[in-house]
């Protein structure tokens, strides 16, 4: 008792010690607990790369301005100018010195995101059909791909396009042309891929956001070089006509359109061997075709958050790779296999590279297959490597590829919620992983425990990383999404996906067929979980839009809970989580939106959005999207019935708080001065069928 009481004195301030003494002493505390904090925390600053770069890549998409060279010389003199910094801070020691090297590398990285968006830009920059070209004319053009709108309308998208009358320069490297043919006939059209073919359509420049804010389809058009888009005419002589196969330019082209080809024969076979909804998901998993899925279908996947399983995405991928890795590191592992003179797992890992590439081919290609394929690629890449597979590393170089190449993920949907669920799961195995490896001896009870503990920890985070994002983008929260992931995704892993690699695999042989039907009972059984869930009361919760920044904040709280290790840091990433909820929270929808061209006015009462039209007559899609956006559940069906326009037909007049009112001016004889006499004090006019007259010249 008196050692132990000795000591304490000792390593204490006695009573009488003057104040400087223990100042110093806990100064000097601190200083051991920031050495302590920099040393764990100062390994981990590379992991931010991403977020530097992504913070580049979205000024350069809010000044949204035309490439210039001053710009771009600017922003290489800056990143050349802060690598500089950091190599010559690097020789002084201190603090200040380390946080001035940091600062330096993160605006040279921050940099380096505006030069990549810049570069991006300029890169894929083509021509847009004239908003002025208006009437119907002749298109012809190589066909790329069959897809299918949000309504269940076949469209054609076209490269190599030749437009009757076209003004010069005004020809778009591709075009997307809605086909006025049933959906049955997906599968007869997905055989013209790869050839040119003719018709008559009405052309018009891709549209904006339906309000400020939402999904901007024209900004993905102008990624994809897509400048126009078409519906196509009625009769006889708008109808599509077989051209011919297209002649190819060169041996990538020619290597394009025998994919193409393959997709279109390997979706042709498993719709044959499997009719019917199975044979469209499975065409839909295998080769990215979703031209047969019907509308009930998609909708009872998205209630029940298993919409995830149609998109060939990260999940779709890795369960193709694993496969193929399993399947070699047993067949490898024979003492007469050394292929590529590298061990049997590293040769495994390599044909999962290359089974991977061969899968993005087939899938069609497109952001969320290319994201997929290198975060993939990473990790069987680090196992070449003798690194860690599954690291937060390989995540963070992933998500850096990404966002060099293609500077516009950053604003995908796709992008953001798999790289929210692969960080946060990743995370937490980093953390759990002495847990799993505690007790190596094998049994089957333990395994199966392990494997289920696993399911459900990873559900759960992938879950909740992605929820808040999830409920910004879609404007929905599945109530039951867990209790259906949990139903649906081993039958995926263990049944469907295997199925499907092996089919691929003996498809030269014509051995596919029976592996199809069985697909097709796993397909079943995913159906059947989809449309129960769906059915259950609450199972799709409306939540209402909330402001942009609120992305933001909630992955800044996100990537400081995964990335630190430290709680005091990662108890910081509170603060961005409470000010985007809040932000949130605080969002008011608008009082009165006005569709494209005034086509649809749609005024907040407190019964809801009510329109001045039917909307199921009129811009169904801008409809559909202001009352997902406003939270509210309610039918088209259900809006159409709110009256809070009045007035005769065409003139029609609501009102707004404030006092003021919305007037749609829109008779069949309108004029201007007609028009004037209704322009009064708080009043909004909407005159969508006048015309501006032409100015009269004075000669």
């Amino acid at each position: 008792m008196d050692g132990k009481a000795s000591e304490h004195k000792n390593s204490a301030p006695a009573a009488g010690s003057p104040p400087d003494v223990a100042v110093t002493m806990r100064a000097s505390s601190a200083a051991l607990s920031l050495a302590r904090l920099r040393q764990d925390e100062a390994p981990r600053l590379a992991l931010w790369t991403p977020a530097a770069i992504g913070l580049g890549v979205a000024l350069a998409f809010l000044q949204s301005t035309a490439l210039r060279a001053e710009a771009l010389a600017l922003t290489a003199c800056l990143v050349a100018a802060c690598g500089v910094g950091a190599a010559f801070l690097r020789r002084f020691g201190g603090a200040a010195a380390a946080v001035a090297r940091v600062g330096m590398i993160a605006a040279a990285l921050c940099a380096c995101g505006v030069l990549a968006a810049e570069m991006r830009m300029a890169g894929v920059d083509a021509p847009v059909w004239p908003q002025a070209q208006r009437g119907e004319r002749g298109v012809s053009g190589r066909v790329l791909a069959l897809t299918r709108s949000g309504s269940g309308a076949l469209k054609l998208r076209l490269d190599r396009l030749e437009i009757e009358g076209a003004p010069p320069g005004a020809t778009p490297e591709r075009a997307e042309i809605r086909i006025l043919a049933p959906a049955s006939e997906g599968a007869a059209m997905l055989a013209l891929t790869g050839r040119r073919v003719g018709l008559r359509a009405r052309l018009f420049p891709p549209p904006g956001p339906a309000e400020p804010g939402a999904f901007d389809f024209r900004r993905r058009a102008f990624f994809s070089r897509l400048g126009a888009l078409g519906v196509q005419g009625r009769g006889e002589a708008a109808r599509l006509r077989d051209l011919g196969p297209a002649q190819a330019r060169g041996a990538l082209d020619r290597l394009a359109t025998d994919v193409a080809s393959l997709r279109a024969h390997l979706s042709a076979r498993a719709r044959a061997a499997a009719p019917g909804v199975e044979g469209a998901v499975i065409a839909a998993l295998l080769v990215g075709d979703r031209s047969g899925l019907p509308e009930a279908t998609l909708t009872s996947l998205r209630d029940s958050n298993l919409a995830h399983l149609l998109a060939i995405s990260g999940l779709h991928m890795a369960m193709v790779c694993l496969t193929v890795f399993a399947a070699l590191r047993i067949a490898f592992a024979l003492p007469s296999w050394r292929p590529f003179g590298l061990s049997g797992k590293k040769a495994a890992a390599f044909c999962a590279i290359l089974a991977g590439g061969a899968y993005l081919q087939l899938s069609g290609g497109g952001a969320p297959p290319e994201r997929a394929y290198v975060m993939i690629a990473c990790a069987f890449g680090a196992m070449l490597a003798d690194r860690p597979p599954v690291t937060l590393r390989a995540v963070a170089l992933a998500a850096t590829l990404l966002l060099l190449l293609r500077p516009e993920s950053l604003f995908d949907p796709g992008f953001q919620l798999s790289f929210a669920a692969t960080t946060a799961m990743v995370a937490v195995f980093e953390v759990s992983r002495p847990v799993w490896r505690r007790d190596r001896a094998w049994s089957l009870e333990r395994n199966v425990a392990l494997w289920g503990a696993a399911l459900i920890v990873s559900s759960l985070t992938a879950g909740l990383a992605t929820a808040p994002f999830a409920a910004l983008i879609f404007n929905r929260v599945s109530r039951f999404g867990l209790a259906a992931n949990l139903a649906a995704v081993p039958a995926m892993g263990l049944w469907i996906m295997p199925l499907g690699v092996a089919a691929l695999a003996l498809t030269p042989f014509g051995l596919d067929g029976p592996l199809y039907a069985l697909m097709a009972l796993g397909v079943s059984y995913v159906l059947a979980v989809a449309e129960t869930i769906s059915s259950w009361p609450g199972a799709r919760i409306p939540v209402a839009v909330g402001p942009p920044h609120s992305a933001a904040l909630f992955a800044l709280a996100g990537l400081c809970f995964c990335l630190w290790r430290s709680p005091v840091l990662q108890l910081l990433g509170l603060a961005p989580l409470l000010v985007g909820l809040t932000l949130w929270r605080g969002e008011q929808r608008p009082d009165l939106i006005i569709a494209r061209e005034g086509r649809l006015l749609g005024v907040l009462t407190t019964e809801g959005r009510a329109f001045d039209r039917d909307p199921r007559r009129a811009q169904t899609y801008s409809a559909e999207l202001w009352l997902r956006r406003d939270g509210d559940g309610a039918s088209l069906d259900d809006a159409a019935a709110r009256r809070a326009f009045r007035g005769r037909r065409g003139v029609r007049e609501a009102r707004l708080p404030g006092g003021w009112r919305v007037l749609r001016f829109a008779p069949r004889n309108g004029t201007w001065e007609a028009a004037a006499r209704q322009c009064r004090p708080r009043v909004v006019l909407v005159a969508p069928r006048l015309v501006a007259p032409t100015p009269q010249s004075d000669g």
